[in-house]
């Protein structure tokens, strides 16, 4: 038996039910976890169909995506970033040869829009009145940063080629619906200086805490995702240990670069205290 758990509606999600599935949306994105809520649930709500969704996958190089909830063109299948380097497995003194590498420079923004543009090209984008959802998940700019600093002449370039495919975009979607469309762009961070002492990477985190409390096993931290702020303990180890989440929390608190820390207890807490 299959449980369908749907938590919360995207708004891929409520325009193709609100459509009865007329309007066409297509989400392309270069990592899982961003595009995926790009495209919602597709055929995986209840009343929902295969909605375009493409992600990058950096194992392989190549576009993929779930096909029990979305439709992968066939078009986008034999693409490859591997592509990107076959003239020169160096960038700016960086190899560029792997399909994590290479995302990870001012070449991958191209590989995106070329996926994109034949998307608007082969999908019957405004073909009738009902509006139509084109989503992308353009993040270059955060793979790059993240790497050399927000004032690295390696941003500097990928910005500038982000801003020219972007433009080939535009002028794809141009060609094919003309200019009555809404236009949305948005980002959602900045990002701290690669000057040495002003950046702490996960890693580090999860070192600091095991050197504190777990020196020779190192196996109480089981996670650290600093994208979602989130890290995952071994409740048993942390018993064993003898400490407490507060006693995790209070250290990593009291580094001169790390502004808050919160226990689960504490967030669900702070959940109930909001509920009327």
């Amino acid at each position: 038996m299959k449980i369908l758990v749907v938590d919360a509606l995207t708004l891929a999600d409520v325009w193709q039910l609100a459509t009865s599935s007329r309007a066409i949306v297509l989400a392309q994105g270069s990592i899982d976890r961003a595009a995926t809520p790009l495209a919602g649930h597709g055929a995986c709500q209840p009343n929902g169909a295969p909605v375009v969704l493409v992600s990058y996958d950096e194992t392989t190089g190549a576009w993929h995506t779930n096909p029990e909830c979305f439709r992968m063109p066939d078009y986008l299948r034999d693409r490859n970033a591997s592509t990107l380097w076959s003239a020169g497995s160096v960038w700016l003194h960086h190899r560029i040869d792997s399909p994590a590498a290479v995302r990870r420079s001012a070449l991958f923004p191209a590989f995106e829009a070329e996926a994109m543009i034949a998307m608007i090209e082969h999908e019957p984008l405004g073909d009738d009145s009902v509006a139509d959802l084109l989503l992308l998940n353009y993040k270059g700019a955060d793979f790059v940063g993240h790497l050399y600093g927000p004032d690295s002449d390696e941003l500097r370039l990928t910005l500038g080629e982000m801003d020219r495919n972007l433009a080939r975009i535009i002028g794809a979607l141009d060609a094919k619906v003309g200019t009555d469309y809404l236009l949305a762009v948005t980002a959602d961070h900045g990002m701290p200086s690669a000057q040495a002492g002003h950046r702490h990477f996960a890693p580090e985190v999860v070192d600091l805490l095991h050197r504190q409390f777990d020196p020779q096993a190192k196996q109480l931290v089981t996670g650290y995702e600093p994208e979602n702020a989130q890290m995952f303990v071994d409740e048993d180890r942390l018993s064993h240990l003898g400490l407490t989440l507060g006693d995790l929390a209070r250290f990593l608190e009291a580094q001169p670069y790390i502004f808050a820390v919160f226990t689960h207890d504490e967030v669900r807490r702070a959940e109930d205290a909001l509920r009327p």
